[in-house]
C-alpha cells in the first residue's frame, strides 16, 4: 500500500473523518460531496503507523472545514479524541460537525463544546440533511472537482464511493448569490501575524471544574456540568440548576468561588442568552492574544455588509465580533488607564482604514494628551487636523452640529430621509456625502475644561446626527458620574466597559455591574444597544509597530484626493505663483495653531505685511481652503501640510 502524503495545495477543502471506515452513512455523505463537486479527503487506504497521526494532524491543520459523522464506530476509534482536539484548535471561522443519533460520552461532550461554532445536524432525513449542508454557510469556498487526497488512495472495495447509489435522489444546492467580499485598502502584511493557538491544559481545566463542583455542593446547591466554553482569556462552566435553586444564592458565593478556583475574581451570566442555563467565567491561565489581522481576515469581517464595519475582538467561545458603527449609531467606552481603551481605538482606525475610501468615510481625531493619536496626521481620510486643545475640540463639535443641519437641508431638498437616500439619489456629476466618525480619545479633560459646551454639542450630536451620517466614539479613564452624565448615558446607548476599579463606575458604564471583575488587557464587556445584555469579549491587539506602517503606507500611496470643504468653488491647482510660494508654511502655522488662521497671525509667524496676508486669506477661501470670516474669530483652515505638499507636485509635473 503506498503512502499518502498530506495536500499541500492552496485550495480550501473538507476534511472528513473516515476512522470509522464500513459506516454505510458516512460512505454516502463522501460520495454526495464529491459527486456535488465538493473537495474532500478523507482517511480511507492510510496505514495506521506510526506517520499515521502526523498525517492526519497535518490534513485537519491545513482543511477549511472538518467534519466527522459521530457514530459508535467513530467513537471508538483510536484517533478520535486527537482528531477532535486538532479541528478544537483550528484557527477557522467554523467548524462543521455533523452528528448521529448516539449516546456521547462525557469526554466528548467537553470537547465538543470547545469547537468552534458547531452545526449539529441530525442524519435521519437524508434529503433534509444534504439541504441543510449545502446551504452551510461557507461550505462553498470547498466547491470545485472533488478528490480524496493525492490520487494514491485505492478505491474503496465494498461501496464505490465516487458514484451515489441510484435509490438515493441528488439534492443539488440552491442557488446562493455570492456576498460581495471586502477589497483591503492597505496589504494584510503590515499587520503582525496572529499568534498561535496554545494546547490547552486539560488536567488544570478538569481540577477547576471539580473543584467548582465540591463548592456548590459544599453550599447544598444541586447542580450540573452542561458544557466548558474556552475563551481567549476566560473559561466559562455552563451549569444548570434546579427550579428551587435561588439566583440571589448563588450571586452570595462568588467571592468564595474565587476563592476555592484560586482566581482574582469570577462573573456569572445569569441566564446565558438563549438558554436556560448560568454560565461561571473563570480567568483563564494563561491568556491568548487575539491579533487584529485574524479578525479582519475572518469570513465574517470579509463580507461585512455594514456601512462601517470595524473588528472588536473575539467573543468568548472564538467567534469574531463584527460591529456596524453606522447602526450603533455612537459608541462609548471607559476603564481604568492601561486597560486597553487605546488599543480599541486603534482597531477601529484601522479597520475603517481597511475597508472605506476617504470618499466614503471622513475622520475626526481628538487626541487631548497630544501624544496617541499623532501618526494618523497624514491620513488622507481625516476631515482636519488632529486637534489636542480642549477648546478646540469644543468649538469642531460645533462645527460637525452646522454641518449636521447643513445635511438635512440637503436632504429636505432631495426629499430623503438620511445620508444612504441622499447618496443613491445623487447623480453621476453630484459628489455624494462621506460618512463622519469623530473619535474622542479622553473626555475627563473635555469635561473638565469646557463642560457646558461640550455636553450640549455632544447630546446633540448623538439625537440627531445618525441620519445625516455622523457618530461618536468616545473614550474615557474615568467613567465617573461627573465626567459621563445622565445626559450622555441616555443619548449613547452602545458601551464598551473595560476594567474598572469599582462597582459603582460600571453601573455608570453598563447600568449593571460586571466590569470590575475583568482582567484588563483588552477584557471588555461588549454591550450594543440592541443586546439584552452584556457581550464578554476579548479585544484585538494592535502593536504600535502595525499603526505606523499602516499610517505610512496610505501616507506614501496618497492619491492626491485632497479634501476640502463643502463649499470650495475653484479647482485648488488654479493658485496664484504668490500663494504656491507661502502655502506650505502656511499649512504649517495652520497646523501648529490647531487649523485656526487670520491675518494678523499670517503677519507675525510669516513677517509679511498686512497687504500681503490678506491677499492670500482672502485666495485661500475663494479657493475653499479656509471657512469665511466670522467676525473677530480665527477662520478653521482645511488644509493639512501633507495636502499643501501634494497640491506643489501636482502644480510641478508637466
Amino acid at each position: 500500500m503506498q503512502k499518502v502524503q498530506p495536500y499541500t495545495g492552496n485550495e480550501p477543502y473538507i476534511f472528513f473523518s473516515y476512522a470509522h471506515r464500513n459506516n454505510d452513512a458516512a460512505l454516502q455523505i463522501i460520495g454526495r460531496l464529491m459527486n456535488a463537486g465538493y473537495r474532500v479527503w478523507y482517511d480511507e487506504g492510510i496505514d495506521p503507523g506510526t506517520e499515521f497521526a502526523e498525517i492526519i494532524a497535518a490534513h485537519v491543520k491545513g482543511c477549511s472545514y472538518f467534519m466527522a459523522l459521530m457514530s459508535p464506530a467513530y467513537l471508538d476509534s483510536e484517533y478520535c479524541k486527537d482528531e477532535l482536539d486538532y479541528a478544537r484548535n483550528l484557527n477557522k471561522p467554523r467548524v462543521l460537525v455533523y452528528l448521529q443519533d448516539v449516546t456521547l460520552p462525557d469526554w466528548m461532550q467537553m470537547r465538543l463544546s470547545r469547537i468552534q461554532a458547531i452545526h449539529k445536524y441530525t442524519y435521519q432525513d437524508e434529503n433534509a440533511f444534504y439541504a441543510k449542508l449545502f446551504q452551510a454557510q461557507g461550505i462553498r469556498t470547498c466547491l470545485k472537482e472533488g478528490y480524496a487526497g493525492d490520487g494514491t488512495v485505492p478505491a474503496v472495495k465494498k461501496k464505490p464511493v465516487a458514484r451515489v447509489p441510484e435509490r438515493m435522489e441528488m439534492v443539488q444546492p440552491k442557488a446562493v448569490s455570492p456576498a460581495k467580499r471586502i477589497e483591503g485598502l492597505f496589504p494584510m502584511a503590515l499587520l503582525k501575524e496572529p499568534v498561535p493557538v496554545t494546547a490547552l491544559d486539560e488536567s488544570y481545566e478538569n481540577e477547576q471544574a471539580e473543584k467548582l463542583k465540591k463548592l456548590l455542593s459544599y453550599f447544598k446547591i444541586p447542580s450540573q456540568l452542561q458544557g466548558v466554553v474556552h475563551g481567549a482569556s476566560v473559561t466559562q462552566y455552563v451549569l444548570s440548576f434546579g427550579p428551587e435553586v435561588k439566583v440571589s444564592e448563588l450571586k452570595a458565593i462568588e467571592d468564595n468561588i474565587a476563592r476555592a478556583l484560586d482566581v482574582f475574581a469570577v462573573r456569572m451570566e445569569i441566564p446565558i442568552p438563549g438558554t436556560k442555563y448560568i454560565g461561571i467565567e473563570v480567568p483563564r491561565k494563561t491568556l491568548r492574544t487575539v491579533m487584529l489581522r485574524e479578525v479582519l481576515q475572518s469570513e465574517e469581517m470579509q463580507y461585512a455588509k455594514g456601512a462601517l464595519p470595524v473588528a472588536l475582538g473575539v467573543d468568548i467561545s472564538g467567534r469574531p465580533i463584527i460591529c456596524d458603527l453606522a447602526r450603533m449609531p455612537h459608541l462609548m467606552m471607559g476603564g481604568v488607564a492601561g486597560a486597553g481603551k487605546s488599543v480599541c481605538i486603534h482597531s477601529i482606525i484601522l479597520s475603517l482604514l481597511y475597508c472605506r475610501t476617504p470618499r466614503e468615510v471622513q475622520l475626526m481625531l481628538a487626541d487631548p494628551t497630544g501624544v496617541e493619536l499623532q501618526m494618523y496626521k497624514a491620513l488622507p481620510h481625516l476631515r482636519c487636523g488632529i486637534v489636542s486643545d480642549p477648546a478646540e475640540i469644543c468649538a469642531r463639535l460645533s462645527e460637525l452640529v452646522s454641518e449636521m443641519m447643513g445635511r438635512y437641508t440637503h436632504f429636505q431638498e432631495k426629499g430623503v430621509r438620511n445620508i444612504d437616500g441622499y447618496n443613491a439619489a445623487c447623480g453621476d456629476t453630484e459628489e455624494k456625502m462621506p460618512r463622519i466618525v469623530f473619535i474622542i480619545d479622553e473626555l475627563s479633560e473635555l469635561m473638565r475644561t469646557c463642560k457646558n459646551e461640550a455636553e450640549e454639542a455632544i447630546c446633540r450630536l448623538s439625537q440627531l446626527s445618525r441620519a445625516a451620517g455622523i457618530h461618536l466614539v468616545i473614550a474615557t479613564n474615568r467613567p465617573t458620574a461627573g465626567v459621563v452624565s445622565g445626559m450622555l448615558r441616555a443619548n449613547i446607548p452602545s458601551r464598551i466597559a473595560f476594567r474598572c476599579p469599582t462597582v459603582q463606575e460600571s453601573r455608570i458604564l453598563l447600568d449593571k455591574s460586571g466590569a470590575e471583575k475583568l482582567m484588563g488587557y483588552g477584557d471588555m464587556l461588549y454591550a450594543p444597544s440592541a443586546a439584552p445584555s452584556p457581550l464578554r469579549a476579548q479585544g484585538c491587539f494592535v502593536p504600535e509597530e502595525d499603526c505606523q506602517r499602516v499610517a505610512a503606507y496610505f501616507s506614501a500611496n496618497a492619491d492626491g484626493g485632497v479634501q476640502f470643504s463643502d463649499d470650495q468653488k475653484t479647482n485648488p491647482a488654479e493658485m496664484s505663483d504668490e500663494l504656491r510660494e507661502w502655502i506650505l508654511s502656511i499649512a504649517e502655522v495652520a497646523a501648529e495653531y490647531g487649523n485656526a488662521l487670520s491675518t494678523s497671525l499670517l503677519q507675525r509667524k510669516l513677517q509679511i505685511g498686512y497687504a500681503k496676508a490678506a491677499r492670500l486669506m482672502e485666495e485661500m477661501e475663494r479657493l475653499g481652503m479656509v471657512a469665511p470670516a466670522d467676525g473677530p474669530k480665527p477662520r478653521k483652515c482645511f488644509l493639512t501640510p501633507a495636502q499643501a505638499k501634494i497640491l506643489l507636485a501636482e502644480r510641478k509635473e508637466p
